[in-house]
């Protein structure tokens, strides 16, 4: 795969863990590897490694992920309007299903946004329970 089919019957990298067994080997076989690595970019490398049965997976960047063609198709990611940054690609949902109309995207909360819905309608606190709170600096 990366040019030295001498490398396959090396002595020096046949046993399963030689690189944590003669930890020199590993530098030994990255004047091979590296080289290669640099001359190509992550989606090359990967479809190289699994046209050849070799797992693989490319370490992504959030603007790899953003623009990648698999999660664009999917539309993996959705414009939200934020009241403090304006509009912000987010995460959309994992999975589709067919039958389901897909929910659109929350933005995040801001800091207290939801305070008086917590505390007053799930937690029984009264609106002047949450003013008191408010003036000690709890909330």
């Amino acid at each position: 795969m990366i040019g030295h089919p001498e490398l396959a019957n090396d002595p020096r990298f046949q046993r399963a863990g030689w690189a944590a067994v003669r930890p020199e080997a590993a530098e030994e076989f990255d004047e091979y590897y590296l080289p290669w690595l640099m001359e190509r970019d992550k989606r090359t490398i990967v479809a190289e490694a699994q046209a050849r049965h070799m797992l693989s997976a490319p370490i992504f960047t959030v603007q790899d992920l953003l623009e990648d063609p698999h999660y664009q198709q999917r539309g993996a990611f959705e414009e939200v309007d934020h009241p403090e940054t304006g509009p912000r690609l987010y995460p959309g949902r994992p999975f589709i299903m067919s039958d389901s109309p897909r929910p659109p995207a929350r933005r995040a909360p801001l800091l207290g946004e939801h305070t008086a819905e917590v505390l007053c309608g799930e937690l029984g606190y009264s609106e002047a329970d949450l003013e008191r709170l408010r003036q000690q600096g709890v909330v």
